[in-house]
């Protein structure tokens, strides 16, 4: 590498000019040796010239070793028969002039085995180890089910420079070894090449470098891409030596319950300089063995089931975020120094000691656990001076910020609930340079963990116990204040109400445990949050179900109804079983924002199931592990889940994580108002008929059907899979903001009798596994959609496969830069601004609820690269404007009179700047651009492969149509381009296809086949 170079001269001769310096004073041999070298170099006289030779001359320098006469012969370099450090520096010199430097190495990982494109990368045991024996920068992408990525330069001294490995979306499991192993080197980085997230998984037989990550030398973490370290027998990271973390999203995970594992250690220092760092230890989370842990800025979170942050000298921590929860908090041996940063560390076990803080600095001790989840906030009046929210029980809490004052009075709030102290029973929290609170509790006297505040269900009565709780008759118990209460038992006609006054405790925290209850009412909502000021949380006991149900025909005290209802936020959370049966409308409701944090929620209900005014969240966002979240929503007549906010910032659905699966009987089976989010999670959709409906209905545009009058296939219901509605006018019939669809990662699957994507602002799809079916669209937005964030062009995010569909992707303008689409449609696979359908201008496009129409004109289709496949019955790619190709592959198998493979608006070109394109199919209304490379008007039958190939008999590309074709184009960089139908095969790389058979590839050569000869397209319309 050309700086690489430059630096080792710049290092060569400053050793040069240091060295002369030397010789005059301080250094001196006594040696004289004759002028001729008999190997140069070659100092302990071993037939090479290595690191041992540099070893030695040092070593007699020193006077610690003596060398013979051939021995100094030989070291003396330049000639002047004398040895001192200018022979040193030329020795050095000549080793770092040798050192092997890789330039861009690349290393794909291929599911099973390993590819190399580059040098000092080397395959082995069958291919599913790759060793790097050299410095250098190594990307690295692609996913491997069981392998090994080792790093091994076999000599750190000639080769002292750094192996680079830049993670590029991988994926990578390491059944029997350490899928990624340091072995020798004098530093490595892991790089997170930006907008990719890199998975590392351990394995469970090996019991050699115990870690997901094991590095025996220096390494350092960095970048601003994620990396995920899931180890569920091993460490997570593990170094020998220095290891440092300057940027980057890291999450590390280990699962190991009974051998309590680590999450990140280090036997020398660990450092944190920058980046997000989340770690999820069943043992330590961050560890040094040997020396300190230095946290210098960033944003870490720790949840231990051992030490949360522990060190074998000191714990420094200066700037950045710190959350550290565990066992113990913050675990030093010599001493845990704060002077910078938002710290907050919590215990079960004991308090943080040894602790030296040049900022305000609180040392809480409770009289009584809490659990996770509850904020601990200080507060200077009515403002919050500080705050942070603990993700494990706690006894135990160390807070220090920069804005706490060690003179300042303030009050403590836990849970929402106003604290005091053992010293100060009015709850003032006086600061001092030793601030430690011990007996810290509830202001009230009530509320912690352990209070035995709780609603007994006793058939056809209820019973109260506790402060905060109180019974308004027989039947209905209310909470008024904050705090946590036990629900038991079984009851009908009963109903629990929380109403706690905003203004007395304005950040107020219910939260109802229920522990295995039944609760039934046919005349109200059974649950019925009027008023709470911060949130409500419902949480399903562990190991418990809980079932709640209302009437058939009801209205609650806010007019409406709803199983479990909330006029303000509501949290559903726990590792219980909660059911909900909604027999009038809805099953859950709140008023303002709605979060399913995790448990095995059930919803069955008439209307909607879930509905969050302001917006409904799925899976917390600060957490990791989603395996205990699962949701399952059947509607009969409404949504699955719902969010219809018009203010701004509101009416939002988000899903980060969890298992989600919506049957929606007639309704949509999400419906954002004004933005739809996916991030994660394994979601499942299926609404009204699914794709197999045969029906008819009226062709009317807008939101309420949407369907296309060249379909007839209709239904006079919106029964869309995911749905994002956006803001119109009054009348609804002119768009002014919102509507966005956006799908970062999670696997999706949809089976939908209206579009299963449909919004009316943008679609995004960055990432994520989707599957389609639709009796309708696959993909449909009434303005810009896009597919992949990234413009390398890569295959693997996001996944599309549009199994079924009328048309497949419809936008006003679509952009493909990556990823992989594969498109079956009856009518168009890709449409940009409508086609023969009401839903392209006016009808259902852009015209909102009442079916008007957007601004027309710029209507575009752009391919940068990426795979698509496509097989359509109509058109298979149709632009009502200009059609532009600049990378990627595009196949397109198309059949059906009055359409063509590929069909762009009159007055407007196909344009040819780049990639692979196979376009074949009906002759009828063939297009192509002008600079294409091979035409033919030769028929080829449904089944049929066609190959292309180069002027060296590489393959360009090849193609199993699915259809029949009349006519035929490729258009490619490549000339002297021969094509072939049939023949044998060899070497070629395939994409994904819809029926798991090799239907489009690259690469590789044929053999045999016939030949098909190039000929005119007659009338067609040749473009460009």
């Amino acid at each position: 590498m050309k700086s690489g170079k430059a630096n080792r001269c710049r290092m060569l001769a400053g050793m040069l000019a240091l060295s002369v310096l030397c010789t005059s004073g301080v250094i001196r041999t006594g040696a004289s040796v004759s002028a001729a070298a008999t190997v140069a170099g070659d100092v302990n006289l071993d037939g090479t010239v290595d690191a041992k030779d540099v070893t030695a001359l040092q070593q007699y320098l020193i006077r610690k070793a003596t060398l013979t006469a051939t021995a100094a012969e030989n070291g003396d370099l330049n000639g002047d028969g004398v040895l001192n450090s200018v022979d040193l520096a030329l020795l050095k010199g000549q080793m770092l002039a040798s050192t092997p430097q890789a330039e861009a190495t690349y290393i794909h990982l291929k599911d099973t085995f390993i590819e190399v494109e580059g040098d000092h990368a080397t395959l082995s045991n069958s291919n599913k180890t790759v060793t790097i024996d050299a410095s250098g920068s190594y990307y690295i992408d692609g996913t491997l089910t069981d392998g090994q990525i080792v790093v091994n330069v076999p000599d750190i001294v000639a080769d002292a420079e750094t192996v680079k490995l830049f993670l590029n979306g991988v994926n990578i499991t390491g059944v029997s070894a350490a899928p990624i192993l340091v072995e020798n080197a004098e530093n490595t980085s892991l790089n997170l090449v930006a907008g990719t997230t890199n998975y590392v998984y351990d394995g469970t037989t090996y019991t050699e470098n115990t870690a997901a990550i094991y590095t025996k030398d220096d390494m350092t973490i960095k970048g601003e891409g994620a990396l995920v370290v899931t180890a569920s027998t091993q460490y997570g990271i593990h170094c020998n030596n220095d290891l440092k973390i300057t940027g980057g999203d890291i999450t590390v995970i280990t699962e190991n319950t009974t051998t309590k594992m680590d999450g990140i250690r280090a036997k020398q220092s660990v450092r944190i300089k920058d980046g997000t760092v989340k770690v999820n230890a069943t043992g330590d989370g961050i560890k040094s063995t040997k020396a300190d842990v230095n946290i210098s800025g960033g944003n870490v979170s720790v949840k231990a089931g051992n030490d949360a942050i522990q060190a074998e000298t000191t714990i420094d921590i200066s700037a950045g975020t710190v959350l550290a929860c565990g066992d113990r908090g913050l675990t030093s041996i010599t001493a845990t120094n704060i002077t910078g940063g938002s710290v907050c560390a919590t215990a079960t076990d004991s308090q943080a000691a040894l602790v030296s803080a040049s900022q305000g600095c609180m040392l809480l001790t409770y009289a009584a656990e809490w659990t996770k989840g509850n904020e601990i906030a200080v507060k200077s009046g009515a403002t919050t001076v500080y705050a942070a929210t603990p993700n494990k029980k706690f006894d135990y809490v160390l807070l220090s910020s920069p804005d706490l004052t060690t003179s300042a009075a303030y009050s403590l709030y836990t849970g929402g609930q106003q604290m005091k102290h053992s010293a100060d029973a009015t709850g003032v929290f006086q600061m001092s340079a030793d601030a430690s609170f011990t007996g810290v509790e509830a202001l009230n006297g009530s509320g912690t963990v352990t209070t035995e505040a709780g609603v007994q269900l006793n058939g056809s009565s209820l019973t109260v116990s506790g402060e905060g709780v109180e019974l308004t008759s027989s039947t209905i118990a209310t909470i008024t204040q904050p705090g946590i209460y036990n629900v038991t038992g079984s009851m009908t006609g009963g109903q629990i109400v929380v109403n706690v006054d905003k203004t007395t405790y304005a950040d107020a925290i219910v939260e109802l445990v229920l522990d295995g209850i039944e609760l039934t009412n046919t005349a109200d909502s059974p649950i019925y949050v009027a008023s709470v000021g911060d949130e409500c949380r419902i949480t399903a006991k562990n190991g418990t179900t809980s079932t709640i149900s209302d009437g058939t025909n009801y209205t609650n005290a806010d007019s409406d109804s709803g199983a479990i209802y909330s006029k303000d936020d509501l949290k559903i959370k726990g590792k219980g079983t909660l059911i909900v049966n909604g027999n009038y409308q809805d099953g859950i409701v709140s008023k303002d924002d709605l979060k399913i944090w995790n448990g095995s929620v059930t919803v069955n209900a008439v209307d909607d199931c879930l509905w969050g005014k302001d917006s409904v969240r799925i899976g917390d966002p600060e957490d990791t592990d989603y395996s205990a979240l699962d949701l399952k929503l059947t509607s009969t007549s409404g949504d699955g889940i719902k969010s219809s906010g018009t203010d701004t910032g509101k009416g939002y659905v988000t899903i980060t994580g969890g298992t989600v699966n919506i049957t929606s009987k007639s309704g949509d089976g999400i419906q954002a108002e004004q933005t739809f989010t996916m991030n994660g999670g394994n979601v499942t959709i299926n609404t009204y008929q699914g794709h197999g409906y045969t029906g008819s209905g009226s062709s009317g545009g807008g939101w309420g059907g949407g369907m296309q009058e060249g379909n007839n296939n209709k239904v006079d219901l919106s029964v869309k899979g995911i749905k994002a509605v956006g803001l119109y006018d009054t009348d609804g019939t002119t768009y002014l903001s919102g509507g966005d669809l956006i799908i970062n990662g999670g696997t999706l699957n949809i089976d939908s009798t209206d579009d299963s994507l449909h919004c009316g602002g943008n679609m995004s799809i960055n990432g994520g596994n989707i599957t389609l079916a639709s009796a309708d669209d696959g993909m449909h937005s009434d303005h810009n959609l896009t597919i992949g964030e990234s413009t390398t062009g890569g295959y693997d995010a996001p996944w599309i496969n549009v199994t079924y569909s009328y048309e497949g992707v419809e936008g006003l303008t679509i952009v493909q830069n990556c990823g992989t689409v594969m498109v079956t449609s009856k009518d168009d696979a890709y449409n940009a601004a409508g086609g023969a359908d009401s839903s392209g201008m006016g009808g259902g496009w852009g015209g909102g609820w009442g079916g008007g129409s957007v601004s027309g004109g710029s209507y575009s289709m752009t391919f940068n690269g990426g795979y698509t496949f496509v097989n359509a019955a109509g058109d298979g790619l149709d632009s009502n404007g200009e059609m532009i190709f600049n990378g990627g592959y595009v196949f397109v198998s198309q059949t059906g009179g009055g359409n063509g493979p590929l069909d762009c608006g009159d007055g407007y070109s196909i344009t040819y700047n780049g990639g692979t394109v196979i376009a074949a199919g009906s002759s009828s209304m063939f297009e192509y651009p002008s600079n294409k490379a091979f035409l033919s008007t030769t028929s080829v039958l449904a089944g049929s492969t066609i190959t292309f190939t180069n002027a060296s008999g590489t393959v360009i590309a090849t193609f199993t149509l699915p259809n029949a074709s009349q006519e035929m184009v490729l258009c490619s960089t490549e000339s002297n381009v021969s094509c072939y139908t049939g023949g044998t095969l060899s070497g070629v790389t395939y994409f994904g296809s819809q029926d798991g058979t090799n239907r489009c590839g690259y690469g590789g050569t044929i053999s045999g086949g016939t030949s098909v000869s190039e000929s005119g397209g007659g009338g067609n319309r040749p473009w460009g």
